[in-house]
């Protein structure tokens, strides 16, 4: 997805070029001493800057770097007596689109005057050493690519006279971190923070009507997203691979939820808003521990169903209000009791090597259908005696998980409960165990399996071991 983004982006950027004295003040007393404040910096207006006059003859565009060797540029409000209103397609763009080759850069802030109102296309791609950005209200537009791949940008503040924020702005800034939407804007287009993998929280402003395609796809970091309340559509794969996304509210402005809006989030909870009355193809595929679902629309949403873009296929329970809730969390855990069944849903938490925690009172309970779905971190976990089962696809994809001991109360291990755990040498199945799913142990190309059993128990199935070397009658000295 990457390769053809940036394809599509230097693209983009070629047709948008083809189209710029210290005082003493201390006061005499026994106890305190005023001290006189600094007065603060002011940066002078960067020199050698390359404008150009705007079509209305009233007004100037600045349209490159020129001589300016600055690495905090401040752009003039002003240019020969005329107001500097337009920072040009290309301006400060780190890149040469006639041969395809990224160029080095050292800016690493820029003052923007309140004279702006429009910042071009691609005005400052690839720009890797701009740190921060404030945008200021007199911005109107923003245009496509404006910062993408500013991969140091960690913190962007943008005024509330922004009226859209275009497709692919901010794709690729690797270090931004926070994005608060203003209410001024009313759309966020296509990727436009694609790849923003250390944005953990967004807020989009109640004045946004359409999220774009893929917009928030690949931001792995993210956390928390507050959607505003005049949203009415969410578009294809909108937050997509956001592996750390655990719980969403769709508002009840919603009408339609695009195709992989939510592919392969870790969501565990989701809240469908009163007005939703379509839910794309796949739409929560892949969201294997979303585990309840919350549905205020007139949508007839069935658990373990894959209709309405597989919402609840994976759920135990569908509620109509939040306060209905059977989640809890303990600490870094997540658990969902809803006084018949108890399961250990998802780890929140940072630790590599985990023995997980006792429930309430010492109750028995099951680990949930995709509790570590691609957790590519942990190495090591001891599952205790309080657990009864491994759901399905438990520890799929847990690349770098090299231990893995189970409790002596664990019953059943599901369908690709350790598929593709890569880095795992050895397990041991305890007796309790009488039911293994099929292809529980795909993919693990280094495993050697030992049994406590003497022999295949009847209900295990038949490839239940992907072939891997099985050791029977295994004693534990």
């Amino acid at each position: 997805m990457k390769k053809y983004l940036i394809i599509a982006l230097v693209m983009l950027l070629a047709f948008a070029l083809a189209s710029c004295i210290e005082q003493d003040n201390s006061i005499t007393t026994t106890t305190t001493q005023a001290i006189t404040p600094e007065p603060p910096i002011i940066k002078s207006d960067s020199e050698g800057l390359e404008f150009e006059l705007n079509e209305d003859g009233l007004s100037y565009s600045v349209v490159g770097i020129g001589t300016c060797t600055d690495t905090d540029i401040v752009i003039p409000s002003t240019h020969k007596g005329l107001p500097v209103t337009i920072i040009g397609d290309m301006a400060f763009a780190a890149i040469d689109l006639e041969n395809q080759v990224i160029l080095e850069s050292d800016i690493t802030s820029i003052v923007i005057p309140n004279s702006i109102e429009k910042i071009g296309m691609g005005a400052f791609a690839y720009c890797t050493s701009l740190t921060s950005i404030e945008i200021p209200s007199s911005v109107t537009s923003i245009g496509d690519g404006a910062f993408v791949v500013c991969v140091s940008l960690t913190n962007v503040t943008i005024g509330d006279g922004l009226i859209s924020i275009e497709n692919n702005t901010f794709a690729n800034c690797s270090s931004l971190k926070d994005i608060i939407i203003p209410n001024s804007v009313t759309s966020i287009g296509d990727y436009a923070f694609s790849d923003c993998t250390a944005l953990t929280n967004v807020v989009i402003g109640n004045s946004v009507t359409k999220i774009g395609d893929y917009a928030f796809s690949d931001c792995t970091a993210l956390t928390n997203v507050t959607i505003g309340n005049n949203v009415t559509s969410i578009g294809e794969s909108a937050f997509s691979l956001c592996t750390s996304l655990t719980s969403i509210i769709i508002p009840n402005s919603v009408i339609s939820i695009g195709d992989n809006a939510f592919y392969r989030t870790s969501l565990i909870s989701v809240t469908i808003g009163e007005s939703v009355t379509n839910i794309g193809i796949s739409t929560f595929y892949a969201c294997t521990s979303l585990i309840e679902v919350c549905n205020k629309s007139s949508l007839n949403i069935t658990v373990g169903l894959p209709d309405y873009g597989c919402v609840a296929y994976y759920a135990k329970s569908i509620i109509t209000d939040e306060t209905q809730s059977s989640i809890k969390y303990i600490e870094d855990y997540v658990f969902y009791d809803d006084g018949t069944e108890i399961f250990f849903v998802k780890y929140l938490g940072n630790q590599t090597e985990l023995t997980l925690i006792e429930y309430e009172g010492g109750k028995k309970y099951g680990i949930y259908q995709g509790a570590f779905y691609y957790n590519d971190k942990i190495t090591k976990v001891i599952i205790p005696n309080s657990v009864t089962s491994i759901g399905e696809r438990a520890f799929s994809n847990c690349t770098s998980l090299n231990s893995i001991i189970i409790g002596d109360s664990v019953t059943s291990i599901g369908l690709c409960s350790f598929n593709n755990c890569t880095s795992l040498l050895s397990i041991i199945i305890p007796i309790s165990v009488t039911r293994i799913d099929y292809n529980a142990f795909l993919s693990c190309t280094s495993l050697t399996i030992y049994c406590e059993a003497e022999s295949k128990p009847i209900g295990w199935d038949s490839s239940w071991s992907f072939g891997n070397p099985v050791i029977w009658g295994y004693k534990d000295n």
